[in-house]
């Protein structure tokens, strides 16, 4: 009689967890097993793919009993609790075996399958009996007590809890913030808050109802500690000094009699990230303030090795800053505040574009904080007229050992160099720079003459030497004046680019309505008409320059053209003032002179009329640089 009241418990609380559960996805599969036999819980997934998390819970409160990350190849975890310890094994296709069972082994258990391509849920309802009933026994106690269990079917539906889902929320936070979570609705009396972290599966803080106990937990591999703070008036949880690893889920269940309050939080962590020029300075700021015998250390490299560039210790207050590490890349130019812990990095180059940590080890505990730092390389930029020669220098001596380079274009073709103490000239297959190009042996300047469109692009300068390697860049630009051509002629605007890369777009506009007339982006070139037509069959884009050619030009045809270069180096302007002279021609027209002699006389006839235009420079901006020139 005791085992079969047993089986009614267990088949009370099975119909009750059904009810409560009523939603739940899978299939159920019925399962009975003798005292102190094994069972084997089958998932039937015949192979896993190699990304599945597999997860096993039992009973109404869907304790977690078994876990598998096969994506992070960790070993499976059990329970350690009294129930399963050691008693629970899964093998490869997720399915779980239990050893050596008992009657408090009883119950539903439920498995889910996460993949990148699916996910599958399945349900297993288990009865332990105790050895001496028969088979047909138990059937037949099984039957008498479902049936049982059906005239109780609406008590049990009236009792069962209540899920309310409270509005979720997401935040994007910055790493080094305090980030506190808020229940948003009224705590009351006797209510039980539990907040978890990732899919519900780690409990990191809890409010215990009528004894409001608080308790908070370090999480798994203790990323938590001494990081939660709770607020037993509001309910309320704060992440302090947050980093990336508590980006995921945290979900917060509020237990207030038969029912339950569920909100999630989606919390997304990015790292401080800094960019600026080359040769300006930057300061790295703590997001915490410093105490008196807090050990600093800021550090530098990549996320897998980092090396110690600065540091101050503890009680001694000692500030040092190491030059000798990290190829010497710093020497001379850390600064370390020993009030509030900042470092600044004077005079940036690009070697120091890379990841900063900084730690920050204390009495009331430990934090670090993470800066993603580039630096940009500074382009100086001579902005010419058509014709004209420009200098570009080194600013730096020039000693008699070093080697001087000069490269041209995205793919740093070589021009020209000092090697040994001896120039040499270099020409690229269609001859641009023949006797154009002059290289000063004591300063290492390069002086090019007669600049034309083709000759405008990005210039770079490296100084090889025993100090290490400078480079330094130019970007050189011709200032177009207004474009004045004969009604018929064709007109050439130049962008000033030897080859569009991949990446580049290019805009051609006409008027005050600033109407695309060309554009060509993702390497596709494409032209447009305005609304009166003046254009028909009289554009055409050079796809590998970006050059725009107006054919048989017209009166019409004159006005403001606005070309904008989109490039990885930023935005680059320019504005052109056409202007389409109106074709003269001279006719003889026969006249009688006042002698009664026939004569010819010459006649002007004017074709096509000339429109007013204002004639202005052309503007070239680089939106980068901040600087506009006319």
């Amino acid at each position: 009689m005791k085992e079969i009241f047993k089986i009614f418990q267990f088949l009370l609380l099975m119909y009750e967890s059904l009810a409560v559960i009523d939603a739940a996805k899978g299939e159920m599969k019925l399962m009975s097993v003798k005292e102190g036999d094994p069972v084997i819980l089958q998932t039937d997934v015949p192979q896993l793919t190699g990304d599945e998390l597999i997860v096993w819970r039992f009973g109404d409160e869907g304790k977690l009993i078994a876990k598998h990350d096969i994506e992070a190849k960790r070993p499976p975890l059990y329970d350690e609790e009294e129930r399963f310890r050691d008693r629970l094994q899964l093998d490869q296709t997720g399915s779980l075996t239990i050893t050596n069972t008992r009657t408090t082994d009883s119950g539903v258990y439920k498995v889910k399958i996460s993949s990148n391509k699916q996910t599958l849920y399945k349900r297993f309802t288990v009865t332990v009996s105790v050895p001496g009933l028969s088979g047909g026994a138990v059937a037949g106690i099984v039957v008498g007590v479902l049936l049982l269990a059906a005239a109780v079917a609406g008590v049990m539906y009236y009792l069962r809890p209540r899920i309310t889902d409270l509005p979720n929320q997401t935040w994007t936070v910055m790493e080094g913030d305090d980030v506190p979570l808020n229940p948003e609705t009224d705590i009351q009396t006797g209510d039980e808050i539990q907040w978890l972290f990732v899919y519900e599966d780690t409990l990191i803080a809890e409010i215990k109802g009528e004894t409001r106990e608080m308790t908070t937990h370090e999480g798994p591999d203790q990323i938590f500690k001494n990081r939660l703070k709770l607020d037993e008036t509001t309910g309320s949880l704060t992440i302090t000094e947050i980093l990336t690893k508590h980006a995921g889920l945290y979900t917060l269940k509020i237990r207030r009699g038969r029912e339950t309050l569920k909100k999630r939080f989606n919390v997304s962590v990015e790292e401080r990230k800094i960019t600026e020029m080359e040769g300006e300075s930057v300061t790295l700021k703590p997001a915490r303030e410093i105490k008196k015998d807090d050990v600093i250390r800021w550090l530098f490299g990549d996320r897998e090795q980092q090396t110690l560039i600065a540091e101050i210790k503890g009680k001694t207050g000692e500030i040092l800053t190491r030059d000798d590490v990290a190829d010497e890349r710093f020497r001379d130019i850390l600064e370390l505040d020993e009030t509030t812990g900042s470092l600044t990095i004077t005079n940036t180059r690009t070697a120091h574009t890379g990841v900063y940590k900084l730690e920050i080890r204390s009495s009331s505990g430990d934090s670090e904080q993470t800066f993603i730092v580039t630096v940009r390389e500074k382009v100086e930029q001579k902005l010419l007229k058509g014709g004209e020669s420009v200098t570009l220098k080194p600013d730096t001596e020039i000693q008699r050992d070093d080697q001087i380079l000069w490269m041209f274009g995205d793919q740093d073709k070589l021009i020209a160099q000092i090697r040994g103490g001896t120039v040499e000239m270099y020409d690229d297959v269609n001859k641009r720079f023949r006797d154009r190009l002059k290289l000063d042996k004591k300063t290492g300047s390069l002086t090019i003459t007669k600049i034309e469109a083709e000759h405008t692009g990005l210039y770079k300068l490296q100084i090889i030497s025993s100090r290490g390697t400078l480079v330094k860049r130019f970007k050189v630009l011709i200032q177009q004046r207004d474009v004045v051509v004969a009604a018929g002629e064709s007109v050439h605007l130049y962008t000033g680019l030897n080859e569009i890369q991949r990446d580049d777009e290019i805009q051609w506009r006409f008027g005050d309505k600033n109407s695309l007339i060309a554009e060509i982006k993702g390497g596709t070139g494409e032209t447009h008409d305005v609304t009166d037509e003046r254009f028909r069959d009289s554009l055409e884009l050079n796809k590998k320059t970006g050059d725009l050619i107006i054919k048989n030009s017209r009166t019409k045809h004159t006005g403001r053209y606005k070309l904008k270069i989109s490039s990885s180096e930023g935005n680059t302007y320019s504005t052109y003032s056409v202007f389409i002279r109106a074709r003269t021609e001279s006719l003889l027209k026969e006249k009688t002179a006042d002698t009664g002699k026939r004569v010819n006389e010459s006649v002007t006839v004017e074709m096509e009329k000339d429109p007013l235009l204002n004639g202005e420079d052309v503007d070239v901006v680089n939106e980068e640089e901040g600087t506009s020139s006319l």
